[in-house]
Formats: structure tokens, C-alpha cells, sequence
């Protein structure tokens, strides 16, 4: 695993000394799971912090972004679910796009065949959430939920984007990059491991609103020669790229992560995370996914 943030982060008011106008690499914090590990390249909550490296300079992610007069940015993670699956879940607001690293499987929605054979979306919500919460109870196993969610397979490269209140959860041997809302909110559903924030499921609060038509499919569109827009979720957008590519002028900054090889960002070669503000392009060699707002 790469760096992590510890003690030899420097003092907050180190982060002055940083060159604003130039990229930096991201410094990424492990944060364990049941299911696995989620790897944070851009992530601050109590949890956990990533940080920025710029020459030999060290700084707490929020620290950066309080220089640069940012919020927050878009929440770069890699997701290892090495242990179980990851727990059922909706969101409200939140977007979120994976890149699969390896094949894989995913629940991203409804079953459809299901749905139709009881006639009333009606009934179809009440028989989930009495699946749901038999499960809770014990009285029932985790293929009686599972009965009522659409699975699939992916290949590494592929892309699966998540919209509010589609039903998702990756499934045991998922490898992904994800790309979301910087935002903490989550309904969970159901989980087979136990829950880390919260001691109760939010089936029957969250029923009314479950997306129950078939998710979107993610569809790659070319962009450039060597470069593609993977999926435009609510307020950012996700490009790959093998090779140089122009960014729309416009764009605040990107956040990315190098796959193979190395990128040029503003004049710096980078491997592993980035973050640049008001790039004009990414030159790849070998293989980049970057995210940001007005891609």
C-alpha cells in the first residue's frame, strides 16, 4: 500500500508554503472494513485523512484545501472487498462511479423478473422489506434479500455508475476505483457483516423511494483520440485516458489516479493519486482515470 498520512504530516501552517498553482500527489489512508479496506486519496472525515505531497512538502488534505479556498473535491477511493460484500445500501444524493481494477460482481438494482411476477410495485416494496427484516432478525438468510436485487458480472475496465436510490452492493472479490459525491449519507438496506456507524437497518425508511426500473448502463463516449468520458454523475464527470488529452476550459481542478504508467499533469509527472487545479490537460503514459467538475 502507498503512503499513508502519520506523523510526519507537517504543521497546518506548512501548507502556505505550497505552490498553489501546481498539481500534487495525493497521499493515500487506509481505513479498514468488514467487508475489506477502502483506500482514501482524497477523503477527511474522523475516520480518517488523506494528505498532499508537493517536493517534500507533506499536508493534511484539509489543510490544502483550505489554502486553495476549496470545501471539498471529488472523493477518490479504491474499494477491496476482500473479506464479504458490502453492504446493501441507497443513497439519497450521493453518485457514485466505479472503474473495475479486476472482474467482479455487482447488485445494481432491481430483479425485474421479480418484480413483474408480483404484479404491484406496492406489493413488490412491502415483500422486500418483509424479506429484509427477516433477515435482520435472524429468521431468514441473505439469499431471501437477494432474490429481490439484479446482479451482474464486469471485467476489469468496465464501468458501473450509481445513481440516488438505486439498491448496490459490491460483491466479494471486487477490486474498484470509485469516484462520489463528497458527501457521507447512506441508507443501508441489508449487509451480511456487521454495519461499522450504526447498529439498525434503514429498509423501511428508505422503501418509498428505491429506484425500482433497471439502472442505466454506464456507456463510454470518446472524447479525444486515447481518451473517454466514462459517466457524467450529478456535478462531475469521470474520464480514462491512454494517451495526451485537452480538458474543456473551465474545469476547477481534477483528481485522479494513475493505473499504469505515468501522467503529466501541469508540467509534473505523477503516479498513483493526483490533484491539479485548473488543468489544461493530462498527458498519459499508460493508463489514467480522473474525475472533476465540467468534464
Amino acid at each position: 500500500m502507498q503512503d499513508s498520512p502519520g506523523p510526519d504530516m507537517q504543521p497546518s501552517s506548512t501548507a502556505r508554503a505550497l505552490d498553489l498553482r501546481r498539481p500534487v500527489a495525493l497521499v493515500p489512508v487506509t481505513v479498514e472494513k468488514p467487508w475489506g479496506r477502502e483506500v482514501w486519496y482524497s477523503g477527511f472525515e474522523t475516520r480518517g485523512e488523506s494528505g498532499v505531497r508537493q517536493n517534500g512538502t507533506r499536508v493534511r488534505l484539509s489543510d490544502y484545501l483550505r489554502e486553495m479556498g476549496w470545501a471539498e473535491v471529488v472523493l477518490l477511493k479504491e474499494l477491496h472487498a476482500t473479506a464479504g460484500d458490502l453492504y446493501l445500501e441507497v443513497h439519497e444524493t450521493k453518485s457514485e462511479v466505479y472503474v473495475a481494477r479486476a472482474p467482479g460482481r455487482v447488485q445494481h438494482g432491481m430483479n425485474q423478473g421479480l418484480r413483474r411476477r408480483h404484479g404491484d410495485d406496492v406489493e413488490f416494496r412491502r415483500a422486500f422489506l418483509r424479506a429484509a427484516e427477516a433477515y435482520e432478525r435472524g429468521a431468514v438468510g441473505r439469499e431471501a434479500v437477494d432474490a429481490f436485487v439484479a446482479e451482474r458480472e464486469f471485467a476489469g475496465g468496465d464501468v458501473v455508475a450509481v445513481e440516488p436510490w438505486t439498491p448496490h452492493s459490491l460483491q466479494q472479490g471486487a477490486w474498484v476505483v470509485e469516484f462520489q459525491t463528497p458527501v457521507f449519507e447512506r441508507l443501508i438496506l441489508a449487509s451480511s457483516t456487521p454495519v461499522a456507524t450504526q447498529d439498525h437497518w434503514d429498509t423501511g425508511r428508505a422503501l418509498p423511494r428505491i429506484a425500482l426500473d433497471p439502472p442505466t448502463a454506464a456507456a463510454p463516449e470518446p472524447v479525444a483520440p486515447g481518451a473517454e468520458r466514462l459517466s457524467a454523475a450529478r456535478g462531475f464527470g469521470v474520464w480514462r485516458a491512454r494517451g495526451p488529452v485537452r480538458l474543456p476550459d473551465g474545469v476547477p481542478y481534477v483528481v485522479g489516479l494513475v493505473l499504469d504508467g505515468v501522467a503529466v499533469v501541469g508540467g509534473e509527472r505523477m503516479e498513483g493519486g493526483f490533484l491539479a487545479p485548473a488543468p489544461e490537460g493530462v498527458c498519459v503514459e499508460g493508463e489514467a482515470v480522473f474525475a472533476g467538475p465540467g468534464l
